[in-house]
């Protein structure tokens, strides 16, 4: 397994064409399935009476161009939205629950009792850091740390890996929710992260490695406010 996001790092850090088939309507389509020969000539008089029987052929309107203000007003309901001002503030506090890990195909991989704490910076960061819970010493255990910051439309997400390294998840705001890209050289990361109330909720996915030996997950979290 790889590098997983700031809520999915510490579950991977505690343990280690063909030819396409000619059959069906598509070999219609293709010619295949017919008997009989059609002559040309009539095809392509078929062909121009149906073009010249077509709704609107003769009569066409030609749509006026889309006012500037109504575009902007558009893309605007379906770009990101502005982060909250408050986003951040949000998190703070302690967080504790559960986080499990499962093959595509929904088989339980792991799961792991989670203690996350958030806490504002001066510099106006947050900052993260995970606990996953030990079975043997049933002790908290500090596995990942990470520090959340604002810019712009952006919510960047710099993950600290318990072996020195580090990546980014970068984030945008959306329906209530952050959703994550992570930024990693060896697959590819998302991740949804939202707030209900006393309820921090996560669910993602990611597939590392090549496409030949992949190695693919879906990860949920669900954690609840202690403070």
């Amino acid at each position: 397994m790889r590098k997983l996001s700031a809520l999915s790092a510490v579950v991977m850090v505690v343990t280690c064409l063909s030819q396409p088939v000619m059959a069906g309507w598509v070999s219609n389509f293709l010619g295949k399935n017919k008997t009989e020969q059609t002559d040309a000539s009539s095809v392509g008089g078929e062909e121009k009476n149906a073009k010249q029987s077509a709704p609107g052929a003769k009569d066409a309107v030609t749509s006026p161009t889309p006012d500037p203000a109504r575009v902007k007003q558009l893309k605007a309901a379906l770009d990101w939205e502005k982060p909250p001002k408050d986003l951040l503030q949000r998190y703070v506090g302690t967080w504790q629950g559960d986080f499990w890990v499962y093959s595509v195909e929904g088989k339980l991989e792991q799961h792991n009792k989670v203690r996350i704490t958030y806490t504002l910076q001066s510099d106006g960061t947050l900052k993260m850091e995970m606990w996953s819970g030990d079975l043997i010493s049933k002790t908290w255990v500090t596995k990942v740390a990470a520090t959340y910051s604002i810019d712009g439309d952006k919510i960047v997400c710099t993950v600290q890996q318990p072996d020195g390294s580090s990546f980014k998840q970068i984030g945008h705001y959306n329906d209530g929710s952050v959703f994550f890209v992570s930024q990693v050289n060896d697959g590819i990361e998302h991740t949804r992260e939202r707030i209900d109330g006393k309820r921090l909720l996560t669910d993602g996915f990611g597939v590392y490695g090549s496409l030949k030996k992949k190695d693919a997950h879906v990860f949920i979290g669900r954690f609840l406010k202690q403070d």
